[in-house]
């Protein structure tokens, strides 16, 4: 054999060699990164098994997770040397809410959701909880304060609103009785005012196309056509809404939400005739506080008011494209039209007709918290307020 054909044959050994040593590297490399995530993963779940399946806390209290130990308020409550992650944790209704890290992986626990979420990257961290009244500290920038016209007509009715949300989509959203809805605001006397804006997905967020979303049914706003009246004493919505707070529940059609009652304050709802909403807002304020319910009732429908603030941003939060949606004021009682938001986002004036069919247009619950209820969370869609036992 020459020396050429020698030559060639060792570079192609030699290239051989290299090829497979380089494969066998690449194969270590990878074999051992997910044989890093999978050990990381696996520490994560067995830890919080860990942690679940020991403690013994009465009351609600922040859980801080070191690794090889759990403390309690400086106060240990017990020693494992098989935890490796580190974390926090706080004991909510018999269940933990909170996170584990561990490497470059988080074990999320979301309150009210009963499987925790493994993920690759940071954690949310805030578990902070506080009084629905500190959400106004928390959001300065899209909270707007009433004028101090308003604020006159407010004084005799505490229900009117003070402070509220603005801008296209604020973090406003909040998880009550396992559904999500959007602050509206605060009223004078620390109630929160809150409409119903669609359901909690299975990651426990407010993840969702909110032009579909945020009506619990089509229907009419009265389905007797030729009586005419206001919100108590000719309007069926009303009465399906005394049903449901008197069930603790609202069954309609397909929706069945059971609703935490304790928590819903019972207030004045406003459901004076507005006739014309080119008028100054405190004008259209007066109009509406005219008249009230004659009892506290804890379910109704926004108020032309509260749209009115944001009607001039077309792109504003509490708009749906997909759908108009009813308010509790009519614009003339003799002619029986009420006032719905439009697709296009405007206020618009509708007799409540029938041809072939009923007048349909959406139904969006509107309920206030009492001001001493429990939250947590940050009101972003992925980790939205959530009212907390």
């Amino acid at each position: 054999m020459g020396y050429r054909k020698k030559k060639i044959i060792i570079i192609i050994f030699i290239s051989i060699f290299v090829f497979l040593f380089l494969c066998l590297i690449s194969y270590f490399l990878f074999f051992n990164q997910n044989s890093e995530d999978f050990n990381a993963k696996n520490i994560l779940l067995q830890d919080f098994k860990t942690i679940q399946k020991n403690i013994k806390v009465k009351d609600e209290n922040l859980i801080i997770v070191t690794p090889g130990n759990v403390t309690m308020d400086k106060k240990e409550i017990f020693s494992n040397h098989k935890i490796k992650s580190k974390g926090e944790f706080i004991y909510i209704d018999k269940q933990l809410y909170g996170f584990l890290e561990f490497n470059d992986y988080c074990l999320q626990k979301k309150y009210d959701v009963s499987t925790p979420i493994l993920k690759k990257g940071d954690c949310n961290k805030n578990l902070n909880i506080r009084k629905v009244n500190h959400i106004k500290k928390e959001h300065q920038t899209e909270i707007k304060e009433v004028s101090n016209a308003e604020k006159e007509v407010n004084k005799k009715y505490p229900y009117g609103i003070e402070h509220y949300f603005s801008g296209s989509n604020p973090n406003n959203y909040l998880i009550f009785s396992n559904n999500c809805w959007r602050i509206v605001g605060f009223t004078s006397n620390n109630l929160l005012k809150i409409v119903y804006d669609g359901p909690v997905s299975k990651y426990g967020s407010c993840e969702y196309d909110s032009d579909f979303e945020g009506s619990i049914a089509l229907t009419t706003w009265d389905r007797r056509r030729y009586e005419t009246g206001d919100w108590e004493t000719r309007s069926s919505l009303a009465k399906y809404m005394l049903s449901w707070e008197e069930n603790s529940r609202i069954q309609i059609g397909k929706t069945d939400i059971k609703l935490d009652s304790e928590k819903m304050e019972s207030v004045d709802w406003y459901i004076g005739t507005v006739q014309n909403v080119s008028s100054p807002i405190e004008d259209v304020l007066y109009q509406e506080t005219v008249k009230k319910t004659s009892e506290k009732r804890k379910i109704g429908l926004m108020n032309v008011s509260d749209y009115l603030r944001l009607e001039k941003d077309k792109t504003n939060y509490l708009r749906k494209r997909n759908y108009q949606w009813w308010l509790i004021n009519l614009s003339s009682l003799e002619e029986k039209k009420v006032w719905i938001v439009t697709k296009e986002g405007s206020l618009e004036s509708k007799k409540v007709v029938f041809s072939n069919e009923f007048y349909f247009s959406g139904v969006r619950p509107v309920i206030y918290l009492k001001g001493n209820t429990k939250i947590i969370g940050d009101g972003t869609q992925y980790n939205p307020y959530q009212v907390i036992n």
